[in-house]
C-alpha cells in the first residue's frame, strides 16, 4: 500500500530572514507562513509600541 504525501512541493516555499540573526535565511511553507502572519498581524496593536516600564 503507498502512501501519498501530504507535503507541500518546493515551490510551495518561500524565503525568510530570521530578525534575531540577520543573514540567517530559512525556507518555510507559503500557506502555513501566510496564515500565521495574517492572525498575528490581526492581534498585535496598530502603531508604535508604547513605553510601560519606569
Amino acid at each position: 500500500m503507498t502512501r501519498k504525501s501530504k507535503m507541500a512541493k518546493s515551490d510551495d516555499k518561500i524565503e525568510i530572514e530570521n530578525v534575531n540573526a540577520p543573514g540567517l535565511i530559512t525556507r518555510v511553507d507559503r500557506m502555513k507562513y501566510s496564515a500565521m502572519r495574517k492572525a498575528l498581524l490581526e492581534v498585535m496593536p496598530e502603531g508604535a509600541p508604547q513605553n510601560i516600564g519606569p
